[in-house]
């Protein structure tokens, strides 16, 4: 039968804590982020109506920005506004409901959705009807999908970890080449450098300041923002993305980037937003832009060194921090920093050899995400098809079921 959403349970929104309600002690305040796995950062250590606790195998509704349906499993809670507590009425299967509402949350979004940066829900969406069959075949239902989707998640995990690892086999390749080279067999020698104790003997070591000046050059007339991004591209803002930027109505404090710049953001270079710029352009003066002073710099070499410092979590010791975790990366603190210095072509083989090897990691990195994307939008499918009774969920494994079409979408990503 059809039934409006609202008569399946009781939907009790969380309480309105107040920052001022927050503390260290007490149970945890459970709110969006702590949904998708975030820390308890937040406790409430007094009397609150015993409808906003919550313990485990509750349903939970995310009705605000990430909208969608959770069994909570981390222990006693306090649950804060945007979030229901959903609790089945009689005839309501708890994980069919569960299974439910993940298909119609974004159904229901994309018609009702209020406000111009998150997602809602409106309660009255709740009114809209739901196939709602037998509690026996709710449970059928449920069943099914805890088995199925528990099969496509465990694929999914394992691509996803397959993911990580390629970006961390990148990232130590880089880090081994810029810190020691290419070749074992070379001698090494020992430095005052704090994050990096050796180097090959043959490389120099020379402060910053003997390496780079910092560029102070007028902004040009047709200059796009240069934006520089914590995976390590520096280029015109436009190529990656224009949204959640505030622009200056004066041009107060710009400046030039020249194409081949070693840009550092100076805000965010302590998360890896340093690199050489692919465009002419123009920034803020939150960036460091630095000149190479002579032809034996690779400045390419150097942008994978100082995130190299980033990752080592060196930005921190030298710069002060202007807020929590915010370091501010000033060209003066910069430059008398010691550096190790590769003879030129060891820097050029340095950086080819790491572009070869992330250019190989990044083509099986994309395809494996590829293949992600199309098992997330299969489980998605799935989830849809049974709760909208449009699969025989009874005989679903007689017809190749779930194996068929994950082996359909691995030749699909293999060919």
């Amino acid at each position: 039968m059809m039934i409006p959403m609202k008569y399946t349970a009781r939907f009790i929104n969380g309480s309105a804590f107040k920052p001022s309600d927050w503390g260290d002690d007490g149970l945890p305040i459970v709110r969006i982020a702590q949904l998708t796995g975030g820390d308890f950062d937040n406790f409430f250590d007094g009397h609150v109506d015993e409808r906003y606790h919550i313990t485990d195998g509750d349903l939970l509704f995310s009705w605000s920005a990430t909208l969608d349906s959770f069994e909570w499993s981390r222990g006693p809670g306090i649950l804060n506004q945007h979030i229901f507590k959903v609790v089945p009425k009689t005839g309501t299967h708890k994980r069919f409901l569960y299974y439910s509402l993940k298909h119609h949350a974004p159904l229901w979004a994309d018609i009702d959705a209020h406000g111009s940066t998150m997602r809602h829900i409106k309660k009255e969406s709740l009114g809209n009807k739901i196939w709602l069959p037998s509690f026996e075949d709710q449970r059928g239902i449920a069943s099914f999908l805890d088995r199925e989707v528990s099969h496509i998640d465990n694929l999914l995990r394992k691509k996803e970890n397959f993911v990580q690892a390629l970006i961390q086999k990148a990232s130590n390749f880089t880090d081994i080449a810029i810190t020691r080279g290419l070749y074992s067999d070379v001698d090494f020698q020992d430095t005052d450098i704090a994050w990096l104790s050796k180097v090959p003997s043959h490389w120099k070591l020379k402060r910053a300041k003997y390496l780079f000046r910092e560029a102070n050059r007028p902004p040009e007339p047709d200059d796009g923002i240069i934006t520089a991004f914590r995976d390590g591209q520096v280029t015109l803002r436009e190529k990656r993305r224009t949204e959640g930027y505030t622009f200056a109505v004066k041009e107060v404090g710009y400046q030039h980037i020249c194409k081949g710049d070693l840009v550092i953001h100076t805000m965010d270079a302590f998360a890896g937003a340093i690199g050489v710029s692919e465009d002419d352009g123009k920034a803020t003066g939150e960036y460091a832009v630095c000149e190479a002073r002579s032809t034996s710099i690779n400045n390419h070499y150097f942008a994978y060194l100082l995130r190299c410092m980033a990752k080592r979590d060196y930005i921190f010791v030298l710069c002060p921090s202007v807020r929590e975790r915010a370091p501010r990366f000033r060209f003066v603190r910069f430059a008398p920093v010691l550096l190790p210095v590769p003879p030129r072509a060891e820097q050029d083989e340095i950086v080819s050899k790491i572009e070869e090897q992330t250019t190989k990691l990044k083509v099986v990195k994309e395809k494996t995400e590829q293949s992600i994307e199309r098992l997330q939008e299969f489980r998605s499918a799935l989830i849809t098809a049974a709760v909208t009774g449009q699969i025989d969920v009874a005989n679903w494994g007689r017809r190749g079921g779930t194996d068929r079409r994950l082996d359909a979408i691995e030749q699909e990503m293999a060919s």
